[in-house]
């Protein structure tokens, strides 16, 4: 029996709410990379100065930094497995199923990184993605072992660098001043011809992906993660883990936070490099990442326990629309932040702080919800994502009106 898209009513509503979520998390975090350039991005304290800005960006780093990966990468894992196991059970080959839908991802990735915004996750993960069929036997042990030792790279990275530390090599070569980054940028993004904004952008990108090999990899570690979660059964029966849901997200939330601010505490009182503090670095490495991967989970589990629970109809109803529709929903939201900023919109380039930016991101994500409610009460399913049904799937596929959502 051949592959078929799955229909509204066999999706799981809970995870199309934490999908929701997640872009909400997304936009937060990525806003600052449709305002400044690729070189502002890990350290945007670096063009910000008041102190409300400070303020808001310390909180955007604390609670929407690197959440995103992990809960689209967790979602992502999800999917696969249960694609894998729909494929077993028709019987169809599933490899080449999955390779024309990464091929998709990979085409609307492309458009997305070189035409839209140079920030580009997707191609990413269609990349980590074709990793991902090399583990679709695995047993669950090697699986989490996968996860694990994937999700702890940067701590082995740092172990390499401080084991092959040379003090006559650590000089480092002269770096471009940022304010002439942020000019360069902002000439071309506000004033430049097409093709000048297109070179700026791929400059961007590349910037970007200099590290591109270790983003796959810790994507891989979640999609992992993921395959791992779906196989143990325990979110078949998501209305019966409310307790663990509960402790879940509150040990994760709680122990994800002390664990960032400790960190954050750390890095401001020793400031600790390959060459001073080395343990102390080491030690801060595991603990972000533990930390990260906590709030990261206790998210999930919050939004899990809210999807369940029937409170706020409009806003559950809301995440869930924004996760059916997530990946236009996503370019959306890279449209909407690169027109706000860049000459063809409203030329705000360099201009926006990190609270503003925040108040963009809720008043966009606010507009979002309504928006996705309304388009899957007339169609299945999102502009996107049926142009990239009809790749992986190699014929059109019906997007009849869709009843409204529960």
């Amino acid at each position: 029996m051949p592959h078929s898209p799955v229909l509204p009513g066999e999706r799981i509503q809970t995870l199309d709410a934490v999908r929701g979520f997640a872009l909400f998390v997304i936009l937060v975090a990525n806003w600052r990379g449709f305002a400044w350039p690729a070189e502002v991005y890990p350290a945007p304290t670096a063009v910000l100065h008041a102190a409300a800005d400070l303020r808001a960006q310390f909180v955007v780093d604390l609670l929407f930094g690197n959440k995103f990966i992990s809960l689209l990468s967790l979602l992502f894992g999800i999917g696969f497995a249960i694609q894998l196991n729909r494929s077993s059970a028709r019987g169809a080959s599933f490899p080449a199923f999955f390779s024309r839908r990464l091929a998709g991802l990979a085409l609307i990735g492309c458009i997305h990184a070189f035409l839209i915004w140079w920030g580009d996750i997707l191609l990413t993960y269609a990349v980590a993605g074709a990793l991902l069929l090399l583990y679709r036997n695995c047993g669950q042990r090697a699986l989490l072992g996968w996860a694990g030792a994937l999700a702890l790279l940067p701590f082995w990275l740092n172990l390499w660098l401080i084991a092959a530390f040379r003090p006559s090599a650590a000089a480092s070569a002269p770096r471009t001043p940022v304010a002439e980054l942020v000019a360069r940028a902002s000439s071309a993004y506000v004033q430049g011809s097409w093709t000048g904004r297109l070179r700026q952008s791929f400059h961007d990108w590349r910037v970007n992906n200099a590290d591109g090999y270790f983003t796959v990899l810790i994507v891989l570690a979640w999609f992992l993660a993921g395959v791992f979660l779906w196989r143990s059964g325990f979110l078949q029966r998501l209305p019966e883990r409310a307790g663990p849901l509960k402790r879940i997200c509150l040990s994760c939330l709680v122990s994800g936070v002390a664990g960032l601010l400790l960190v954050h505490y750390v890095r401001q009182t020793w400031q600790p490099r390959a060459r001073h503090f080395p343990a102390l670095l080491l030690a801060a490495v595991f603990v972000r990442v533990a930390a990260t991967a906590a709030v990261s989970i206790g998210y999930a589990a919050g939004i899990a326990l809210f999807a369940g629970s029937g409170r706020l109809p409009r806003l559950n109803q809301g995440l869930q629309a924004v996760g059916r529709t997530a990946l236009s929903n996503y370019l959306l939201q890279s449209l909407v932040g690169t027109s706000i900023h860049s000459g063809y919109g409203f030329g705000l380039y360099a201009t926006v702080g990190a609270l503003q930016a925040m108040g963009l991101s809720l008043a966009v994500f606010c507009l979002q919800m309504p928006l996705s409610a309304w388009y899957l009460s007339r169609w299945r399913s999102g502009p996107a994502e049926w142009l990239w049904r009809r790749i992986t799937y190699g014929r059109p596929v019906s997007t009849p009106s869709a009843p409204a959502l529960p």
